[in-house]
């Protein structure tokens, strides 16, 4: 842990900790075998430690081959993933479509009774237009909205 630069331990670094510490005692050797993810967190993908790491465990570790592939991974932004994996599906649905296949994502969703895939497609209160439009309909003063952004257009009425 100390050599780690004394991290936080919340997932998901708290898992790279263990993780570290059980292979370091299974091996024999400390820092004989990494996973990607402790490569990773010593590029500073998991952003910058609070104290600094041991220098020559941090050279041990930049040093495996798997580092250079490793060093050239991008983050991926939200905005990067929704235009990845479309704009139309949920936080729900673009977080499985992360961290899944896609054909199990859509094994899943294609087996969930159609009520169920129409929760997971809509969740009003995860979705702000929707929200917004939820509001306003409360209000009985308000009976015209119009919110326009760039080439996007919502534009609401209260019926008659």
């Amino acid at each position: 842990w100390a050599e780690m630069g004394y991290p936080i331990i919340v997932t998901p670094v708290s898992q790279l900790v263990a993780t570290q510490a059980v292979r370091n005692v299974i091996d024999g050797e400390r820092w004989a075998n990494v996973s990607d993810e402790t490569i990773r967190y010593f590029l500073g993908h998991y952003g910058d430690p609070p104290a600094p790491v041991a220098p020559e465990i941090a050279d041990r570790v930049l040093a495996r081959s798997r580092t250079g592939e490793l060093r050239t991974l991008e983050p991926l932004h939200l905005e990067a993933a929704r235009k990845r994996f479309g704009t139309g599906i949920s936080d729900e649905e673009l977080l499985l479509r992360l961290t899944m296949p896609d054909e199990q994502v859509d094994a899943m969703l294609a087996s969930a009774p159609a009520t169920s895939r129409s929760r997971v497609a809509s969740r009003p209160r995860r979705d702000p237009v929707v929200t917004l439009l939820t509001e306003v309909a409360k209000r009985k003063s308000i009976t015209h909205l119009r919110v326009q952004k760039e080439g996007d257009l919502v534009e609401w009425r209260r019926a008659p």
